[in-house]
Parts: structure tokens; C-alpha cells; sequence
């Protein structure tokens, strides 16, 4: 499997345990994974989890994950 295979593979991973995922932290942290994981390949895609990420963190006052930006 070529390494684009498998950072496909851990994308639909981690989608679907944010689709899952009940707890909002859980969910900032997968979010803020996905675009970390995604930068190298897809940077509007990456930008794109990180700024929902940081928006579900603001919700929820989830301070850890505003840290991180």
C-alpha cells in the first residue's frame, strides 16, 4: 500500500470516529489529527478541519485545544 494509500486510509479512520465521537473534546482533538495528518496532501482540506476544530473548541471553552493555534 503506497504511503497516499495509507494516509487515506487513516483519514476515513478518523472521520468516522469524529462522526461517532459523543464528546465534543474528543471530537476538537480528531479534528485538529485529520488536519495534521492532512497538511502534507491537501492544505485548503487541512485548514479546513483545523479552523472547524478551533470553532467547536471556542463552543465549548475546550481552553487545551486553543493552545495548540
Amino acid at each position: 500500500m503506497s504511503g497516499y494509500k495509507k494516509i487515506q486510509q487513516k483519514l476515513k479512520d478518523l472521520e468516522s470516529k469524529i462522526a461517532s465521537e459523543k464528546e465534543p473534546q474528543q471530537q476538537v482533538d480528531l479534528l485538529n489529527s485529520l488536519s495534521r495528518e492532512l497538511f502534507v496532501y491537501e492544505v485548503d482540506r487541512s485548514i479546513q478541519y483545523a479552523r472547524d476544530a478551533r470553532k467547536l473548541a471556542t463552543g465549548i471553552h475546550y481552553d487545551r485545544a486553543l493552545l495548540c493555534h
